[in-house]
Parts: C-alpha cells; sequence; structure tokens
C-alpha cells in the first residue's frame, strides 16, 4: 500500500494536514503534563519571626504619645508585618523626646537558607524600617535582632544627683515625686537633702533618684547618654527641669550615718551690728531639718596693727569691731573618710558658713569637741 494515495491521504485513510494537527495536539497535552508533574518548581518560602530593637531617635510630643505596644505595621501584598511589643522613651530636650521600641517581626524564611527576610529585603543590622499606623509614620535603625524577646533591657538604676537650684524650687521637691513621659515614670525621687549654697536664695540640693534606664552595651543609659558618676543628668519634676551631676551611683543617699558634733569657730573683724545677731539659740534650719545650733558666743575687741609716722609698729584694740568665738552643734555625717558638713569634709582650719535667719556667718573650725 502507497504511504500517500493519489488524494493526500496517509495509507489512503487520513488526510496529512488532519494528521498533523492531531499530533500537534498530543504534543501540547503531553507538554502540559509533564510540566505539571515536574519537580522542577522552587520551594515556597517558610513565615517566620524575629525580635528587633528599633531606635526611632527624637520624636515630637504628639508623635511619642501615641506609640504603644501592639501597634501594627503591615506591608502591602504580602503577609509580613511588625507589632510593637515594647517602648521606652527617655527625655531629649525641648519638646521631644528619645523613642525606642522592640517590635516583633513577621517575614520569610528561604527554606534551606538561614536568611530572613522582611518586606523582601534580608533583615540586618543597621537597615532602615518605617512603622505606619493610622495615627503616626516614623522610621528608625534596626540595633539588635534576635529569635525571641519581646521586652526591651530596661531596669532600675539609682543616682544621687547634685544640683544648686533657687530656694523656693528646693522646698517643693520631696520624696515621691515622679517624673513621667507619655505615661511612662522614668525617675521617681527616694531622698531629698538640702542645704545652704553660700548665697540665702539658693541651695544646695542631693536628690536621690531611682531612674528608668535602658541597657546598651552592658550599660545603662537615660537621657540618650550612659549614667555614670560624674555625668550631667537632666529630669522634670514637677514645672521645673532640675540639671545636675551624678555624685553617687548605686544608692540614693549621701554617705555616712547621721551624728551630732560640736565645734568651736572663729570669726574675726566682725561688725558689731552683725555680732548681735549670733547669741545662743539661734539655728539653722531648712525646712524640717535643724543643721547647726548656738549653744554659746564670747567676743572681745579685734586688734589692728598701726603704724606710726616714724616707723614703730603696735597693736590697738579695734574701735568697734570684735572677734567672736562661737560654740555650735551641728548635725554632721560619719563616713568612711570622716566627718561631714553641708556634704563637704569638715576638719581643722576648715572654713564653714551658718546660715541663720537674719545673718550668714562664715568662720574657720579651731576646735572639736566632746
Amino acid at each position: 500500500m502507497e504511504l500517500l494515495d493519489e488524494r493526500g491521504r496517509l495509507f489512503g485513510l487520513i488526510n496529512v494536514i488532519d494528521a498533523l494537527a492531531v499530533l500537534f495536539a498530543l504534543a501540547v497535552v503531553v507538554a502540559g503534563v509533564a510540566l505539571v508533574l515536574s519537580d522542577d518548581s522552587s520551594p515556597e518560602p517558610e513565615t517566620d519571626t524575629r525580635y528587633v530593637t528599633l531606635e526611632l531617635g527624637n520624636q515630637p510630643t504628639y508623635v511619642t504619645e501615641r506609640i504603644s505596644a501592639g501597634d501594627r505595621s503591615d506591608v502591602d501584598g504580602a503577609p509580613d508585618n511588625l507589632t510593637i511589643t515594647d517602648v521606652y522613651v527617655t527625655p531629649s530636650g525641648g519638646q521631644s523626646s528619645s523613642v525606642t521600641v522592640r517590635a516583633r517581626i513577621t517575614g520569610q524564611l528561604q527554606e534551606g537558607s538561614e536568611t530572613f527576610t522582611f518586606a523582601g529585603n534580608p533583615l540586618l543590622l543597621g537597615r532602615q524600617l518605617t512603622v505606619e499606623t493610622d495615627e503616626y509614620r516614623v522610621s528608625g535603625t534596626v540595633t539588635a535582632v534576635q529569635r525571641d524577646g519581646d521586652s526591651l533591657p530596661v531596669s532600675t538604676t539609682d543616682v544621687l544627683l547634685t544640683t544648686t537650684l533657687p530656694a523656693d524650687i528646693a522646698e517643693t521637691i520631696s520624696a515621691g515625686d515622679r517624673y513621667r513621659v507619655d505615661g511612662q515614670t522614668l525617675a521617681t525621687v527616694e531622698s531629698t537633702t538640702v542645704y545652704p549654697a553660700n548665697d540665702p536664695s539658693n541651695r544646695r540640693v542631693h536628690l536621690g533618684l531611682s531612674l528608668r534606664t535602658l541597657t546598651r552595651h552592658g550599660e545603662p543609659r537615660f537621657g540618650g547618654q550612659a549614667v555614670g558618676l560624674g555625668q550631667s543628668l537632666s529630669v522634670r519634676l514637677g514645672q521645673y527641669d532640675v540639671n545636675g551631676q551624678v555624685t553617687q551611683l548605686g544608692r540614693t543617699s549621701l554617705p555616712g550615718d547621721v551624728t551630732s558634733t560640736t565645734v568651736v569657730m572663729e570669726l574675726s573683724d566682725v561688725p558689731p551690728e552683725r555680732a548681735a545677731n549670733v547669741r545662743a539659740g539661734v539655728t539653722e534650719t531648712i525646712g524640717d531639718t535643724q543643721y547647726a545650733e548656738v549653744t554659746d558666743v564670747r567676743s572681745e575687741p579685734s586688734e589692728v596693727v598701726l603704724t606710726s609716722d616714724d616707723g614703730n609698729i603696735s597693736l590697738r584694740e579695734h574701735p568697734r569691731n570684735v572677734d567672736v568665738s562661737v560654740t555650735v552643734d551641728l548635725r554632721t555625717r560619719e563616713t568612711d573618710s570622716g566627718l561631714t558638713f553641708h556634704g563637704q569634709p569638715l576638719r581643722l582650719n576648715d572654713q564653714i558658713a551658718l546660715e541663720f535667719r537674719f545673718v550668714t556667718l562664715r568662720g574657720t573650725v579651731i576646735e572639736f569637741r566632746q
């Protein structure tokens, strides 16, 4: 039998064109089945979770007061999302605060790979992320990435802050006062010790504070800087910003035990009108605390040195002024390094000042008495 007859049919049965069409259709079907059944497809990425610390920097108050745990930011067209799990706010001056958040990131982990991606890019230290909700939009830098841990490393750090304040402001600060920002208590006053400051209008104030600090690189931080001895620190108490220096770390009170010490002070060349205000029973009292009480006063005319026309030198009594010897009981502290008064060392020949109601005296310690 001929392959093609005179009418162009294959083996006299099927038209050649029809046969080619059938073969093409079969080829398409076979190719489709092979594509469906093939194992060449790439594995689908696996959804996974990471926790990040995100530094949002300085933000205005109207933004910081809206950032809270539970806020969620979604990525369009992807299952990825970011949920804030913890917030730490610290003052940065003016009407802004520095904000650090902890966030749970839902992203993609490629099978067989440790690369975690969020919004299509690897989640790496230093990456900038945007948190966008219905109320705010902020951006920050990733400073830590971990597999778990939804809380920031926040702890309490005790310090003694020393500063000089106007007397009327110093009197308004008391134990229990708190410094709050956006609903968070950042500092609590545990103790206050107020001394004269060589100026009746000012006071030397020692504030014992418990600070809510954020640990970074092993150091507690507050107000954007490490908390350490000698560091400056600012807190807002009531309506006033208090700026001071950290003089004790790990404690909220002055060192030493309170005790009473009797000393004799010598005041030279005192005008009589000032000397008249120094008498037994006069006290130095600030607030409810008495720091000194005069128990005895003795005076004698001051001496002046005179030189005659011929060069002779002689001593004469001053016509008005007197030298005053004052015995006074002081409220002191016994520390490992010795006695202190008004927060300063108390030794023979030291100059001390006593601020009485009508007069401030400055004299030299010439004797300690039992």
